[in-house]
């Protein structure tokens, strides 16, 4: 059985917290991006394009590509 030779006194704890918290936000972009697979816009062929905005508390979505204002209500409609 392999024994660890780690070190605590190695570890960075703040880049640890921001790896951490990165691939919470990977995930959460995952999980909204798979609500909106396949969706497009028929009349602009645009494809949602998130990004998250850290609030107090959680996120924000924000949806970068708001073509026309049916796009976003259908996104939005997506995503609740």
């Amino acid at each position: 059985m392999p024994t660890s030779t780690f070190q605590n006194e190695n570890v960075n704890v703040e880049v640890v917290k921001q790896l951490l918290l990165y691939n919470q936000e990977e995930q959460l972009l995952a999980h909204l991006y798979q609500k909106l697979e396949g969706l497009y816009c028929p009349d602009h062929g645009s494809r949602p394009e998130l990004q998250l905005v850290p609030e107090p508390g959680g996120y924000s979505v924000d949806l970068l590509t708001d073509c026309c204002p049916a796009f976003t209500a259908l996104c939005a409609s997506k995503l609740q």
